[in-house]
């Protein structure tokens, strides 16, 4: 009965998603979505959007439309992350790369290896660092249970995010236990890393989103939780420098230095942040001061991995990966996430106001940089950080080989790395998205119509909306599409380009 249902299931999600068929099911899929978990399904319902959806469809000037549709995303956006700063009437430079954004893209480095990690083993991958499998790949059944627990997670999010109610409390809480079920149910069965891992980015995935739905900036409460993982993380990752042994994800096993390592690195990040969080209150909305704690977080782990010493007869290597997955790379990917979406932020802007294609060049040069300053400092750091006994945390011959060759399992790393082209990328996005709605006057007028009449009726409201949704679909999908065509018959020239630049700046630095 197993075989057969596995079976049913490897030829429907064949059927689904196989070859090209992702390209109409990932529409019908994104359309289902937009109807019936966002707003976009309910736009007759509301006056102020109904009225701005209908003035958007009746523009007929590309540039108009473009200006109309950038401008409220990004007023949305100051409301979010930039109130304080907007509030005391600093400049706009400062309002798009503000306090809040480094919090938010605290939170997202901390959230990103695990989410990257789960997503190359939910597809079928193995998680490999170097030569260590940190974990096996899992059979269909785990994958297809990652897979539920991950999208229900991610529906209770989006409810509480849209929702107006008091249900999003419920939804938030359903959230939360639907990420931590894998780590208290053991009838899901998975690997205690996995459950671990997605338990985690979980947490911080319902901070940040509930920080967003309930404040008009992120909230203290997500402030306060995004900084204790961060402590929290640290904490770990010097235990593994100093101490020896890690069991599984979840665990630091071994003597009880290891307790005293992570309790002392603990409270001096706790004490640090606390101090960071009282200079941000009394001398107004800035984020430099957490910029300089997160340089002295990665100087702090610097210093342990160079002069620790290992309490146990575990190697050195096996607790790189742990160092370089929640220590190394989050603390160098925040501070890349927050000068490449502050950049977009700031060019979309100036976007508004002046010549917007001169902007979005600006914006793909600086997010290039930016990509490329990301890699070098991460293959110099592991170049010049090396354990007491000169061993590296990893093999960066054999790593560039590897990617030279075609083979190794690094999904993962390029999925943290390519976060820093993100808002580019999406910038490039919203700009062919509102073209993209220039559909002909008599596709657009009927729907505009409908959604007008939905003022006096819910029919024609509903079907309104969901034609509009169409409309939506269409215009992301197309973009999708293209992209995927581009890499298709790309054939990998562009990441084989990107690979040489890289391994050409590590031989300049000895490390290959």
């Amino acid at each position: 009965m197993a075989g057969l249902l596995d079976l049913i299931g490897i030829e429907f999600f064949s059927f689904l998603f196989g070859g090209w068929n992702w390209m109409i099911s990932g529409a019908i899929l994104l359309w289902l979505v937009l109807v019936f978990a966002t707003p976009f399904g309910r736009i007759w319902k509301n006056t102020a959007d109904r009225k701005r959806i209908v003035g958007l469809l009746a523009q007929d000037r590309g540039k108009m439309r473009y200006a109309r549709v950038m401008r409220r995303l990004l007023d949305r956006i100051d409301e979010k992350l930039s109130a304080p700063e907007k509030a005391t009437g600093l400049p706009p430079w400062r309002i798009a790369w503000s306090q809040n954004l480094l919090t938010l893209t605290s939170g997202l480095a901390l959230a990103y290896p695990s989410t990257a990690l789960l997503f190359q083993w939910d597809v079928g991958g193995a998680i490999s660092f170097g030569d260590i499998e940190v974990i096996a790949p899992g059979d269909l059944r785990e994958r297809i249970v990652l897979a539920g627990i991950a999208l229900g997670g991610a529906a209770c999010l989006c409810h509480g995010v849209w929702t107006k109610t008091r249900l999003r409390w419920l939804s938030f809480g359903a959230a939360i236990t639907i990420f931590l079920l894998p780590v208290f149910g053991p009838v899901f069965d998975l690997p205690p890393s996995v459950a671990a891992a997605i338990a985690f980015a979980g947490v911080i995935a319902v901070a940040a989103a509930a920080a967003f739905a309930i404040a008009a900036s992120i909230a203290i409460a997500a402030s306060i939780a995004i900084a204790a993982s961060i402590a929290i993380a640290f904490a770990f990752t010097i235990a593994a420098a100093v101490a020896g042994a890690v069991a599984g994800a979840a665990a630091v096993a071994g003597a009880a230095a290891v307790a005293v390592a992570a309790a002392a690195a603990g409270a001096v990040a706790g004490a640090v942040a606390g101090a960071v969080y009282w200079l941000e209150e009394t001398r107004g909305p800035t984020p430099i001061y957490r910029i300089v704690f997160s340089l002295l977080l990665l100087c702090a782990l610097t210093i342990a991995v160079v002069f620790g010493e290992p309490e146990t007869d575990t190697d050195f290597a096996s607790n790189a990966y742990i160092i370089l997955l929640f220590g190394t790379f989050p603390l160098l990917n925040l501070l890349a996430d927050f000068a490449s979406i502050g950049l977009t932020r700031h060019l979309l802007r100036r976007g508004i106001e002046t010549w917007a294609p001169a902007r979005a060049l600006w914006d793909g040069l600086g997010g290039a940089l930016i990509f490329a300053a990301l890699g070098m400092a991460m293959i110099t750091w592991v170049q010049f950080v090396r354990f007491p006994d000169g061993s590296a945390l990893f093999d960066l011959p054999g790593f560039f080989a590897d990617m030279e060759n075609g083979t190794g399992s690094y999904g993962w790393l390029g999925v943290m790395l390519l976060t820093t082209l993100l808002p580019t990328l999406l910038h490039l996005m919203i700009g062919l998205f509102t073209l993209g709605l220039s559909y002909p006057s008599w596709v657009r007028e009927p729907i505009a119509c409908l959604l007008a009449e939905g003022e006096h009726s819910d029919t024609s409201g509903w079907l309104g909306s969901v034609l509009f949704c169409g409309l939506v679909t269409a215009s992301i999908w197309v973009v999708v599409v293209l992209v995927a065509l581009l890499i298709r018959l790309d054939q990998g020239w562009l990441l084989d380009q990107i690979i040489a630049e890289f391994a050409a700046f590590a031989r300049l630095i000895g490390a290959i």
